[in-house]
């Protein structure tokens, strides 16, 4: 015998799986934001998209142990329009050293 879902669990499984994903995943963007804005790290203000390409490889660094503002600079993709310079001011903040 195969299993039918009735019509009131269709709707509730297309909820799970089409909405709350981009629900958690704008919280934990947003959680990212605060925790860079609490560490003085402004990279919001130097690239669209913090969880994009370049920011998460930044992500990455700092977690891997990164703190040079320069090298973080340079992790980001070739399509990113500020400055190498701008995104390593934007980090200063994390140098360490």
């Amino acid at each position: 015998m195969k299993f039918s879902p009735g019509r009131t669990v269709v709707p509730n499984v297309l909820s799970v799986v089409g909405e709350e994903p981009s629900t958690i995943q704008s919280q934990q963007i947003q959680l990212m934001q605060k925790a860079f804005a609490e560490m003085d790290i402004q990279l919001a203000d130097v690239l669209s998209d913090v969880a994009g390409v370049s920011g998460t490889a930044i992500v990455r660094s700092i977690l891997a142990g990164e703190r040079n503002p320069d090298r973080l600079a340079g992790r980001c993709d070739h399509r990113v329009r500020a400055t190498k310079a701008d995104i390593a001011a934007s980090g200063n903040s994390c140098d360490t050293t």
